[in-house]
């Protein structure tokens, strides 16, 4: 698991050899994977003013998620829960949220803290949008 660092200041978290999440820490809108580009887009069709946006986060990796939505919907409350405890202690040594941002990470049981991945049905207690990418390829 490490942190590489790019020529323009960004940092790429990669784990078992493979990148899982890109970070600019100066433009938090830069998107570069898909799948958080997709993930950007369905918070924007739910919420396209730039209102609070309560959000929970099902995995974290280098929490670029979180730092969008703090800049896009400012004062949002959010919780990554990340089961990877020592993933979790390196972005915040080296990738720390900036302050305020609404955002708190913590340790998460995995799948026993949550529908098992793909599962999950919305119900009327569900009120705010959960993100998820820490589910384990099946």
């Amino acid at each position: 698991m490490s942190i590489v660092w790019d020529e323009r200041g960004g940092a790429t978290v990669v784990r078992d050899g493979h990148p899982q999440s890109y970070v600019d820490p100066d433009d938090p809108l830069l998107l570069v994977f898909e799948y958080v580009q997709q993930f950007a887009l369905v918070l924007e069709a739910l919420r396209p003013d730039p209102a609070p946006l309560a959000v929970t986060h099902v995995g974290g990796a280098g929490m670029t998620l979180a730092r969008w939505v703090h800049r896009v919907h400012p004062g949002s409350p959010q919780i990554v829960l990340e089961p990877d405890v020592p993933l979790t202690e390196l972005v915040r040594r080296e990738l720390p949220l900036p302050r305020a941002t609404g955002s708190g990470s913590g340790r998460s049981p995995g799948r026993t803290g949550s529908p098992p991945c793909g599962t999950g049905r919305p119900t009327s207690s569900w009120w705010t949008p959960t993100t998820g990418d820490g589910c384990p390829p099946v």
